[in-house]
């Protein structure tokens, strides 16, 4: 089953956008509090499209550019991403982060978000990937058995083609 494309946010420095049951967020760079609401908002409308009791399968793209500062990650970032995380929780299947950074950082920035991970307990699975392509099925697999079907080979084509255009400066819906 093929999903439609549903954009909710296409800027230069992130887009936000559903397809089915996969809800993906992707950063080109730091993450803000803006960027946060963006998220969030689009996140509670989507959720809303899927209908009662549906999950999303998340998947935070954080491209070479998108780990904050640890200036910026003050209280107030992390109250709000708190914040949000809490009033999401109950319609998130599973969230797959992608940072696709390689060597040491990339490694080390893949280690903290599974640190992180196993500390707070997330009440859906979380994993981080170093790449789209890794994340897919992973986050297929587990949105199968909450009954949502995610057609790996449509995702990964739309995730493909998305990744070399350039973002456009105004949203569009699909």
């Amino acid at each position: 089953m093929t999903h439609e494309l549903r954009w909710y946010k296409r800027a230069a420095d992130h887009q936000v956008f559903g397809l089915g049951p996969l809800f993906v967020t992707r950063w080109h760079n730091a993450v803000n509090i803006t960027l946060l609401h963006d998220q969030n908002v689009a996140q509670r409308e989507h959720a809303k499209q899927m209908g009662p009791g549906k999950r999303l399968l998340i998947m935070a793209i954080v491209d070479h550019a998108g780990m904050p500062k640890a200036d910026a990650v003050n209280s107030e970032f992390r109250e709000t991403a708190r914040k949000y995380s809490v009033e999401n929780q109950d319609h998130v299947g599973a969230l797959g982060y992608v940072i696709p950074m390689d060597g040491f950082v990339g490694s080390i920035a893949r280690s903290v978000i599974a640190g992180i991970t196993m500390v707070l307990k997330q009440p859906f699975p979380t994993k981080a990937f170093k790449s789209v392509d890794d994340g897919i099925p992973w986050l297929a697999e587990i949105g199968a058995t909450h009954g949502d079907s995610l057609d790996n080979a449509h995702a990964l084509r739309v995730l493909n083609e998305l990744r070399g255009a350039p973002p456009a400066s105004t949203p569009a819906s699909a």
